[in-house]
């Protein structure tokens, strides 16, 4: 008998094995995910230093929120010509140290920033969203 024409208990069994690894595999790819995903506090600091560089009292928010949202629920100025909609980029702030505390940068916010901007660490506020504490620097861009 030629390998081409096989019964068919055997492919059930090759198939069933299959099913099985293919289950296992995202079963502990789960697990793995699960346990690696960062657990999100309820509430984090905010450390603001404004554009003449002068350290503001820190902040403390709940986690979800944007910065922007943050920022106006402190009484901080932070200009946002589109009333935070990702369209003018005016509400760009610079974060100093890890971003870890914010919410990963979305492709439309990259795009509205530019490469110079994403890449010297810039974030919009109505886009960075509060997930850890975090060290913000207020940029004078008018």
């Amino acid at each position: 008998m030629s390998d081409d024409h096989q019964s068919p208990r055997s492919d059930g069994k090759r198939s069933r094995r299959r099913r099985l690894v293919g289950l296992g595999r995202k079963l502990i790819g789960g697990v793995l995910a699960r346990a690696a995903a960062p657990s999100i506090p309820d509430t984090a600091v905010v450390q603001v230093i404004d554009a003449s560089g002068r350290e503001l009292p820190p902040m403390e928010s709940e986690t979800g929120v944007t910065l922007l949202a943050v920022a106006r629920e402190h009484s901080i100025d932070i200009p946002s010509y589109c009333g935070g909609r990702c369209s003018c980029g005016t509400c760009r702030i610079r974060v100093e140290g890890s971003d870890a505390g914010l919410s990963a940068r979305s492709p439309n916010e990259a795009m509205v920033l530019g490469e110079s901007q994403v890449r010297s660490g810039e974030r919009l506020a109505c886009q960075a969203r509060l997930i850890g504490p975090v060290r913000i620097h207020l940029l004078d861009l008018f």
